[in-house]
């Protein structure tokens, strides 16, 4: 992973993390975290869910 990306992550993580410590119940939409205006970093990230639940899902098959 590269560098700018951690720096990304660790944005992403704080906000959530801050956006969580106002109300820990409550789901947070990823326009919350990231601007919708920054539309290739969004769609960078969604994809990277996408990955990881197909890895998942992957792993939970075999």
């Amino acid at each position: 992973m590269t560098e700018v990306m951690l720096q990304h992550n660790t944005m992403l993580e704080t906000k959530i993390t801050e956006l969580k410590a106002k109300d820990p119940d409550r789901m947070i939409n990823i326009s919350e975290v990231i601007p919708v205006k920054d539309t290739k970093l969004r769609k960078k990230f969604i994809k990277q869910i996408e990955k990881f639940e197909k890895s998942l899902i992957d792993h939970m098959d075999h």
